[in-house]
């Protein structure tokens, strides 16, 4: 470990031995990021002519790297007139490449540091922006590993939950970097719950329920041919999703819901992606019904701007 680690770590901020522990899987690869993002071009005017240099440093990168694992559960933005920057990647670098004397670069832009922030103060399409890109940058197997977890932790409550009559489950069909409940949905149906899915309404059929999407349920197997789980933002119209192979469920009806999110606070606070589908679908299920938000810990801010209409999530699990 460099030396100079410990004193940088009070500043930067120190994370769990269980997210260095979460952490370690993805080590390598995020070594590779580094070092190529560490393709550093100094310029340097000092000797007549300006001229230029590339270097790589893998003394660099593994420093950021043991930085990074200390900082995940800290994210800190930037708020600039451009828009909401996550900072991590570029405070690093400045941070590190000013304890070392081999570099001196001629210019470092300060603009960018204007305000650290992390999510207070932001509006909700900003702090959109900003966690959506920083779920985006974790890797495959990172978030593989942590979608994982967060399955198990959902199976547990499903075990939990003792013989009953046959109960219903609504997840959702995992976009982009999204915490994907897959495994969970396949365990619910090997416990016999019947598992719903998501399906948009048409704006005719919106106007006419007041909803903007419903639940279908979706038999073990038939997940390939619903055509709302493989285009999940499309709207459909109720004649072209064939209703007695994925007949529809009342909210009511539901005894669990998963919940997809863009960010979380500690109040339960959930920002979605700005459609109110759930915020106007909750208040239509079963008091009985279990609310579950899943996310991972890098979606997890200080604050969500709300509104009157946004309903804080009793449960959310992360990882």
């Amino acid at each position: 470990m460099p030396e100079n680690l410990p004193f940088l770590l009070p500043l930067l901020g120190r994370g769990s031995s269980a997210r260095h522990t979460s952490l370690s899987k993805s080590v390598t690869s995020r070594r590779q990021y580094w070092l190529q993002m560490l393709q550093i071009e100094t310029f340097s005017d000092d000797a007549g002519p300006l001229s230029k240099s590339v270097t790589s440093r893998p003394d660099f990168a593994e420093l950021l790297l043991q930085i990074e694992t200390h900082r995940r559960e800290h994210p800190l933005f930037v708020k600039t007139h451009e828009g909401v920057h996550e900072l991590l990647p570029l405070a690093m670098v400045c941070v590190v490449v000013s304890t070392f004397d081999q570099i001196k670069p001629t210019k470092i832009n300060l603009s960018l540091f204007g305000r650290f922030e992390r999510g207070a103060g932001m509006d909700k399409a900003e702090l959109r922006r900003a966690v959506i890109a920083r779920r985006d940058a974790l890797d495959l197997d990172m978030r593989a590993a942590k979608s994982a977890a967060v399955c198990a932790r959902l199976v547990e409550l499903l075990g939990g939950s003792g013989p009953a009559a046959p109960r219903t489950v609504a997840v959702y069909a995992a976009m982009g970097s999204e915490a994907d409940p897959a495994a969970f949905a396949a365990a619910a149906a090997k416990h016999g719950w019947r598992v719903a899915y998501p399906c948009m309404f048409s704006a005719a059929d919106t106007v006419a329920c007041g909803q903007r999407m419903c639940m279908r349920a979706v038999a073990d197997g038939d997940a390939s041919e619903a055509p709302f789980i493989a285009h999940p933002t499309r709207a459909f119209a109720a004649t072209d999703v064939d209703s007695s192979r994925f007949p529809i469920v009342p909210a009511e009806a539901l005894d669990m819901i998963v919940v997809p999110l863009v960010a979380f606070d500690h109040n339960g606070a959930r920002l979605g992606y700005g459609g109110g589908c759930y915020d106007r679908y909750l208040p239509a299920i079963s008091p009985a019904c279990q609310i579950i938000g899943i996310a991972f810990d890098e979606q997890r801010v200080d604050h969500v701007p709300t509104d009157t209409h946004d309903l804080p999530l009793p449960h959310i699990i992360s990882a």
